[in-house]
């Protein structure tokens, strides 16, 4: 199911938090928490391994996205932006996975996501997907709207 509303403010709140405006904290108590819709959990997961939760700050400075980890949430903003259903297996952050990584079996784990689709343009599950509705964003806000590059 696509909820729309959690959508748009989901990408309200994590436009705020790469743009440097609110800490970590601020996203976690704000992004929405909505297991009715995949793609915000997916979304919210994908977030949480770019940033500490040790402390409190900022996306900047010290701790500023490097470009490509920019680049995959600016894709996560195009894509809450869309009516797209998110198509792919939601991630799971645990204990067994963490262990399966550390002794060398992270591969078990992340072969289902490249049986999935083209990983180098997820959420979008196909790449045709992801540049269409690059395309549409371009002609609908023009310079406005999530920030993505190829």
């Amino acid at each position: 199911m696509i909820d729309r509303k959690s959508r748009n403010f989901a990408a309200e709140v994590l436009r705020e938090f790469v743009d440097g405006n609110i800490t970590n904290d601020e996203f976690t108590s704000r992004f929405p928490v909505d297991d009715r819709d995949p793609a915000l959990r997916a979304i919210r997961e994908c977030v949480w391994l770019h940033y500490s939760d040790v402390r409190e700050h900022r996306l900047t400075g010290k701790d500023a996205l490097n470009s490509e980890a920019r680049q995959l949430l600016e894709r996560c903003l195009l894509f809450l932006t869309t009516g797209l259903k998110f198509e792919w297996p939601v991630p799971v952050v645990s204990l067994k996975h963490g262990l399966l990584r550390l002794v060398g079996l992270g591969s078990f784990v992340e072969n289902r996501y490249k049986r999935t689709g083209d990983q180098e343009v997820w959420p979008f599950q196909r790449r045709s997907d992801y540049e269409s509705c690059l395309g549409k964003r371009g002609q609908v806000t023009g310079s406005s709207g999530p920030r993505t590059s190829r």
